[in-house]
């Protein structure tokens, strides 16, 4: 987990088939939920 800038937040996940998944989160994103990238 990292605190990319001041209301953005980015979990970074490996799958067990070793894909590795970025998913964006907080106020300053701007599409409603979070964003996988």
């Amino acid at each position: 987990m990292h605190n990319l800038d001041s209301g953005v937040i980015a979990v970074e996940l490996t799958c067990y088939e070793g894909h590795h998944i970025v998913v964006l989160s907080g106020n300053d994103i701007d599409i409603p939920g979070p964003a996988t990238v």
